[in-house]
């Protein structure tokens, strides 16, 4: 729903997005995306919409 999507969004800050930094694991970002997802109420048929929301910069 676009509550949802909202709510995701509102959840993220820069720290939690994915860059190409060194250190910056992806896996990690993956899983907080995850759980993000499950707080803010994103159903798995969102998740291909909502993906760009955890990557940052040349990401």
């Amino acid at each position: 729903s676009v509550r949802a999507l909202t709510n995701l969004s509102k959840l993220y800050n820069n720290k939690l997005r994915f860059t190409r930094d060194l250190y910056n694991v992806f896996n990690l970002k993956l899983n907080i995306f995850y759980n993000l997802c499950t707080k803010a109420r994103v159903t798995i048929d969102y998740y291909s919409t909502t993906f760009s929301t955890i990557l940052r910069g040349k990401a």
